[in-house]
C-alpha cells in the first residue's frame, strides 16, 4: 500500500494477482498508512490529524475512527489488532493545501488507542523528541524512532511507563521495524542499521553499507532478511543469516562486487586490490600476492581468470587457482587522456574465451585466450556516442 501522488488517495496493490485499488478520498494529505488485519480494512493517518479506516474490498468513503492535534506522523498495530499506536506532531512536510503548515507547531505527543472500543487508552504528551516511525515489539511494548535524541525509545503499553533509550546511533533515527525471530532493527541519518535483542534491548550488529541516510527497514516475513532503503538511492537486502559477512566488509571500503561461483570478489578502496570471500564458510581467501599495481577495475572468468585494469592503463591477466600472471595486454592508452579510468570496462566472454574492454572514448578492444599477445586481436570503432558498458 502506498500513498498516491496527490497524497489524499492510497493505492492499495495485490501482490498475487497483480490488481490494484485506489480509494482513501478526502481534503488533507495522507501521512501515514497501516494494515489493520487480513480482511483488507488499511488505517490513514492524515496531515489534519484524522485517524481514518478503509476497506479495499469494499468502495465507499473512509470512517474517521479518531483525531488527535497536528498531524498524523506515524501509525503501528499490535500484532493480535487490538490497538492502535499513533504519534501526533508537526507536519512531516509541507503539502499543498495543508491544513497544516511548516510554520504551525504542536507538540509532539503519543497515543494508544483500543481499536475494539475505539477510545485512548494512554497518551504522552509534550514529547521533547519528535517520533519518526513505531513498531510494537513480540512482549507489547512499543518502540519509537526518535529524531533529536538519535535514539529508539520503549515505552509500556500498559502504563505508559518509559522503560528504556537505546543509545548507539550517532544520529537521528528514521525508521524501525521488529521480526519474527525477535530482533528490533532500526535505521538511522548516520547511513547505518543497528539490530537489537528486544529481550535484552543490547544492541547485537551494526549493518554498513549504504552511503546515505537509511530511510526505511523492513524484515521479511521468515525474519532472515532485511530490506534497507535509503537516500543513496538504492535498497538492499541483508542475508542476516550471512552476518558475519556484513562484518568483513565493514572493516573496509569496497567497490565493484561480482560473484563466481561460491566466491565473492571486490576492489579494495583502501589498498587498490582484489579481495575474495567464500561464500561457504565467510571466510577471506588470499588472492594475487604477486599483484603489485594499482587496481582500477577487474574481470573474473567463469574457469578462474581474473582480468585487472591497472591505475597505469595496462591489463594484466591472472590465474586465481596458482597465483601466477598470464600476461599483461596493453590496450594502448591515448596520452594525456586523463578521464580513460572512468570510461573503462572490461568483461570475459561466457565461456573464457575472449576478454572485452572499453577505453579511448568507446573503443572496444578484444584478446583471445590464453592471452599471451599484449596485443589486441579485434578493434570495434564506436559509431558515435560512448561506450558505456559491456556484456
Amino acid at each position: 500500500v502506498y500513498p498516491g501522488k496527490d497524497y489524499l488517495t492510497v493505492r492499495a496493490v495485490d501482490m498475487f494477482n497483480n490488481t490494484e485499488v485506489q480509494c482513501g478520498g478526502g481534503e488533507s494529505p495522507i501521512t501515514a498508512v497501516a494494515f489493520w488485519g487480513d480482511s483488507g480494512r488499511i488505517l490513514l493517518g492524515r496531515d489534519n490529524g484524522s485517524i481514518q479506516a478503509v476497506n479495499v474490498n469494499i468502495p465507499g468513503e473512509a470512517e474517521l475512527l479518531e483525531r488527535v492535534p497536528g498531524a498524523v506522523r506515524c501509525l503501528a498495530i499490535s500484532p493480535d489488532n487490538k490497538l492502535l499506536a499513533v504519534a501526533n506532531g508537526d507536519s512531516k512536510r509541507p503539502y499543498s493545501g495543508s491544513s497544516v503548515t511548516a510554520e504551525a507547531k504542536y507538540e509532539h505527543g503519543l497515543r494508544i488507542i483500543d481499536l475494539q472500543a475505539i477510545k485512548t487508552v494512554g497518551k504522552i504528551e509534550n514529547l521533547s523528541a519528535t517520533l519518526n516511525d513505531l513498531v510494537f515489539l513480540p512482549n507489547g511494548h512499543l518502540a519509537a524512532a526518535c529524531e533529536g535524541s538519535a535514539s529508539v525509545e520503549v515505552w509500556s503499553t500498559d502504563s505508559m511507563e518509559h522503560l528504556a533509550s537505546l543509545r548507539e546511533h550517532e544520529d537521528a533515527v528514521r525508521s524501525v521495524a521488529v521480526s519474527s525471530k525477535g530482533f528490533l532493527a532500526s535505521a538511522s541519518r548516520d547511513n547505518t542499521i543497528k539490530l537489537w535483542n528486544v529481550e535484552t534491548l543490547s544492541c547485537t550488529d551494526t549493518l554498513k553499507g549504504h552511503s546515505g541516510i537509511v530511510d526505511s527497514v523492513a524484515f521479511s516475513r521468515e525474519g532472515d532478511k532485511l530490506v534497507s532503503g535509503s537516500q543513496d538511492y538504492t535498497a538492499i537486502i541483508w542475508d542476516l543469516k550471512m552476518r558475519g559477512l556484513h562484518g568483513f566488509l565493514a572493516k573496509g571500503r569496497f567497490t565493484q562486487l561480482m560473484c563466481v561461483e561460491n566466491q565473492l570478489y571486490a576492489k579494495s578502496v583502501d589498498d587498490d586490490q582484489l579481495v575474495a570471500w567464500n561464500l561457504n564458510d565467510r571466510q577471506m581467501l588470499e588472492v594475487l600476492h604477486g599483484f603489485n599495481g594499482k587496481l582500477d577495475r577487474f574481470s573474473i572468468s567463469t574457469d578462474g581468470v581474473a582480468a585487472l585494469a591497472e591505475a597505469e592503463g595496462n591489463i594484466s591477466v591472472w590465474d586465481l587457482a596458482t597465483g601466477e600472471s598470464k600476461g599483461v595486454l596493453h590496450p594502448g592508452i591515448l596520452a594525456g587522456d586523463e578521464n580513460w579510468k572512468e570510461r573503462q570496462q572490461l568483461t570475459f566472454s561466457p565461456s573464457g574465451e575472449l576478454l572485452a574492454a572499453v577505453i579511448n572514448e568507446g573503443n572496444v578492444l578484444v584478446w583471445q585466450a590464453p592471452f599471451s599477445r599484449p596485443k589486441p586481436c579485434l578493434t570495434l570503432t564506436r559509431p558515435e556516442g560512448d561506450v558505456l558498458a559491456l556484456a
